[in-house]
Protein backbone atom coordinates (compact mmCIF):
# COMPACT_ATOMS: atom_id res chain seq x y z
CA UNK A 1 0.00 0.00 0.00
CA UNK A 2 2.63 2.46 0.79
CA UNK A 3 4.69 1.79 -2.51
CA UNK A 4 1.73 2.53 -4.29
CA UNK A 5 0.94 5.88 -2.79
CA UNK A 6 4.78 6.89 -3.50
CA UNK A 7 4.12 6.03 -6.95
CA UNK A 8 1.13 8.17 -6.74
CA UNK A 9 2.69 10.63 -5.50
CA UNK A 10 5.71 10.53 -8.00
CA UNK A 11 2.88 10.61 -10.91
CA UNK A 12 1.27 13.80 -9.14
CA UNK A 13 4.71 15.32 -8.90
CA UNK A 14 5.48 14.71 -12.91
CA UNK A 15 1.94 16.21 -14.14
CA UNK A 16 2.33 19.14 -11.98
CA UNK A 17 5.71 20.02 -13.52
CA UNK A 18 4.36 19.06 -17.16
CA UNK A 19 1.36 20.94 -16.75
CA UNK A 20 2.53 24.09 -14.63
CA UNK A 21 2.28 27.52 -15.97
CA UNK A 22 5.36 29.24 -17.62
CA UNK A 23 6.27 31.98 -16.17
CA UNK A 24 6.57 34.95 -18.63
CA UNK A 25 8.17 38.80 -18.51
CA UNK A 26 10.36 37.09 -15.12
CA UNK A 27 13.90 37.94 -17.62
CA UNK A 28 15.35 41.14 -16.53
CA UNK A 29 15.14 43.48 -19.94
CA UNK A 30 18.34 44.11 -21.62
CA UNK A 31 19.86 47.45 -21.97
CA UNK A 32 20.54 49.33 -25.09
CA UNK A 33 23.84 51.49 -25.04
CA UNK A 34 24.88 53.48 -28.22
CA UNK A 35 28.67 54.57 -28.08
CA UNK A 36 29.68 56.95 -30.74
CA UNK A 37 33.72 57.51 -30.42
CA UNK A 38 36.01 60.56 -32.19
CA UNK A 39 38.20 58.51 -33.38
CA UNK A 40 37.53 55.80 -36.16
CA UNK A 41 39.68 52.95 -34.56
CA UNK A 42 41.05 53.11 -31.34
CA UNK A 43 38.35 53.98 -29.23
CA UNK A 44 35.54 51.60 -31.41
CA UNK A 45 38.41 48.82 -30.83
CA UNK A 46 38.46 49.20 -27.52
CA UNK A 47 34.55 49.28 -26.36
CA UNK A 48 33.74 46.92 -29.38
CA UNK A 49 36.27 43.95 -27.04
CA UNK A 50 34.14 45.16 -24.07
CA UNK A 51 31.37 44.49 -25.21
CA UNK A 52 31.82 41.33 -25.73
CA UNK A 53 32.99 40.89 -21.99
CA UNK A 54 28.81 41.83 -21.25
CA UNK A 55 26.54 39.19 -21.18
CA UNK A 56 24.51 39.43 -24.25
CA UNK A 57 21.49 39.03 -23.20
CA UNK A 58 21.74 41.76 -20.47
CA UNK A 59 23.15 44.15 -22.77
CA UNK A 60 23.47 45.66 -25.65
CA UNK A 61 26.12 47.74 -26.70
CA UNK A 62 26.42 49.56 -30.54
CA UNK A 63 29.76 51.36 -31.12
CA UNK A 64 30.20 53.70 -34.12
CA UNK A 65 33.90 55.76 -34.94
CA UNK A 66 34.31 58.41 -36.71
CA UNK A 67 36.97 60.52 -37.06
CA UNK A 68 35.63 64.03 -36.40
CA UNK A 69 35.33 67.16 -33.57
CA UNK A 70 33.71 66.56 -30.44
CA UNK A 71 30.62 68.32 -31.39
CA UNK A 72 30.03 66.90 -34.65
CA UNK A 73 30.52 63.38 -32.65
CA UNK A 74 27.27 64.64 -30.77
CA UNK A 75 25.51 65.82 -33.64
CA UNK A 76 25.49 62.13 -34.98
CA UNK A 77 24.89 60.46 -31.91
CA UNK A 78 21.69 62.74 -31.67
CA UNK A 79 21.46 61.86 -35.32
CA UNK A 80 21.76 57.88 -34.71
CA UNK A 81 19.38 58.10 -31.17
CA UNK A 82 16.21 59.73 -33.09
CA UNK A 83 16.86 57.76 -36.50
CA UNK A 84 16.81 54.63 -34.84
CA UNK A 85 13.91 52.52 -35.60
CA UNK A 86 14.96 49.23 -34.38
CA UNK A 87 16.10 49.94 -30.61
CA UNK A 88 15.13 52.51 -28.21
CA UNK A 89 18.68 53.30 -26.58
CA UNK A 90 18.31 53.73 -22.87
CA UNK A 91 22.08 55.58 -22.73
CA UNK A 92 23.70 57.30 -25.46
CA UNK A 93 27.46 57.93 -24.92
CA UNK A 94 30.09 60.27 -27.09
CA UNK A 95 33.95 59.62 -26.14
CA UNK A 96 36.60 61.99 -27.71
CA UNK A 97 39.66 63.27 -27.28
CA UNK A 98 39.66 66.89 -25.80
CA UNK A 99 42.95 67.60 -27.62
CA UNK A 100 42.63 71.63 -29.24
CA UNK A 101 39.02 71.79 -30.58
CA UNK A 102 37.88 75.09 -30.22
CA UNK A 103 34.31 73.38 -30.07
CA UNK A 104 34.66 71.31 -26.91
CA UNK A 105 32.72 73.37 -24.75
CA UNK A 106 29.86 73.97 -26.92
CA UNK A 107 29.89 70.34 -27.74
CA UNK A 108 29.69 69.18 -23.51
CA UNK A 109 26.37 71.72 -23.81
CA UNK A 110 25.14 70.31 -26.49
CA UNK A 111 25.41 67.14 -24.91
CA UNK A 112 24.03 67.80 -22.03
CA UNK A 113 21.05 69.72 -22.80
CA UNK A 114 20.26 66.09 -24.99
CA UNK A 115 20.60 64.03 -22.35
CA UNK A 116 23.92 62.20 -23.90
CA UNK A 117 26.79 61.19 -21.95
CA UNK A 118 30.64 62.70 -22.57
CA UNK A 119 33.40 61.23 -21.58
CA UNK A 120 36.46 62.02 -22.98
CA UNK A 121 40.51 62.32 -22.50
CA UNK A 122 43.07 64.83 -21.64
CA UNK A 123 46.02 64.52 -24.65
CA UNK A 124 44.17 61.44 -25.94
CA UNK A 125 42.65 58.06 -25.68
CA UNK A 126 45.94 56.34 -27.28
CA UNK A 127 47.51 57.38 -23.79
CA UNK A 128 44.42 56.35 -21.40
CA UNK A 129 44.64 52.81 -23.07
CA UNK A 130 48.53 52.91 -22.83
CA UNK A 131 48.49 53.54 -18.86
CA UNK A 132 46.29 49.95 -18.98
CA UNK A 133 49.09 47.95 -19.06
CA UNK A 134 52.32 50.47 -18.65
CA UNK A 135 53.52 52.59 -16.53
CA UNK A 136 55.14 55.92 -18.59
CA UNK A 137 56.92 58.13 -16.85
CA UNK A 138 57.51 60.98 -19.53
CA UNK A 139 56.68 64.74 -20.11
CA UNK A 140 53.89 64.97 -22.03
CA UNK A 141 53.07 68.46 -23.61
CA UNK A 142 49.56 70.06 -24.14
Amino acid sequence: MARKAKIEEVNSQRFERRHSVRRVGVRSPRTYFLIVCGGEKTEKFYFDALKEKLPVNAVQVKTKGEKRDPLRVVQSALRMRNTSTSVKYDEVWVVFDKDYFDNFEEAIREAKKNNISCAWSNVAFELWYVLHFRDVETALSQ
